[in-house]
């Protein structure tokens, strides 16, 4: 759609009209995530923690946070429900590479700047900085939020103090709970659009979590093998679990396999109830937006 010379495409549009009613919204958890290009949309019954619709949008014309606003504005402008004021709950998670994760016990809310100043260019006067608790490990995610994002979201939940959270609560948090609990070390992958996450958990204890820009296919490879070299994990032995942006029986999967024999998809996230209708996408897909809903 185009507006005002503004961009977006919805990619994904599933929604259960047999229990959505805009009349429940005071009962529904809704769930935004939002990407230098993209943006997700998730509505979760905070009874029954039941789906009722999950969008994916793109947009391809934006270059800067004013694009991203802009587009915002004419998108939330013409969608049926996003304007509205009485859900049960309203979280944003935000993707940004700004980011650093810090132990509980290590943790100072004073001193959010610092932990990022270290392996970010920071803009004080474009950014404000957040956190939020990843709670089955007791880590704190510290994340630079920009301020044009911000009062966006300030001026249309003005009645709601709605949560904000870094996109690796929703992957951790996501994957934690749809995985068995294994005691083993395991390395699970997200793929996104343009960014590879890794993330080791053993006996329920996230070990590492990092994002990485990927330009070319052999970037993959690349981090992969470098993080597994730095924790000692050896790929052929433990495996690898695979979400996200990526389909079977793709080439990329099939490239994949050439390098990481022991490599296979993760499952549903099995802490949401979803009607029959969600089965047109994939079960490893949008693990990291349906985990926004565990992030507090």
């Amino acid at each position: 759609m185009q507006t005002g010379g503004k961009k977006y495409k919805l990619l994904h549009r599933v929604k259960d009209t047999r229990y959505f009613n805009i009349d429940n919204l005071h009962h529904y958890s809704l769930s935004l995530q939002l990407g230098s290009n993209d943006f997700q949309i998730c509505v979760i019954d905070s009874r029954n923690s039941t789906c009722l619709l999950l969008e994916d949008y793109i947009f391809p014309g934006a270059s800067s946070p004013e694009d991203r606003v802009a587009i915002l504005k004419y998108l939330f402008d013409e969608h049926h429900f996003l304007m509205a004021n009485f859900w049960n709950a309203v979280k944003v998670s935000i993707k940004t590479s700004k980011f650093s994760l810090v132990p509980k016990g290590a943790f100072d809310e004073s001193a959010l700047f610092d932990y990022l100043k270290y392996n970010a260019d920071l803009d004080t006067s474009l950014e404000t900085y957040r956190y939020n608790v990843i709670t089955f490990n007791e880590i704190i995610t510290v994340f630079a939020f920009e301020k044009r994002v911000q009062e966006f979201f300030d001026s249309i939940y003005q009645n709601i103090k709605y949560q904000v959270s870094h996109q690796s609560c929703g992957i951790i948090s996501g994957i934690f709970n749809s995985e068995n609990k294994t005691r083993n070390k395991k390395m699970y992958l997200y793929v996104d659009r343009g960014r590879l996450h890794i993330s080791l958990i053993e006996d329920q204890r996230l070990l590492y979590y990092n994002q990485f820009l990927i330009k070319e296919f052999s970037d993959y490879i690349k981090f992969i093998n470098l993080v597994a070299k730095e924790l000692n994990y050896d790929i052929g032995i433990n495996g690898v679990i695979l979400w996200g942006y990526i389909r079977k029986n793709s080439s990329h999967l099939k490239e994949l396999q050439k390098y990481f024999k022991n490599i296979k998809f993760g499952g549903s996230a099995s802490f949401l109830k979803r009607g029959f209708m969600f089965d047109e996408i994939p079960e490893h897909h949008f693990i990291d937006v349906y985990g926004i809903y565990l992030c507090q």
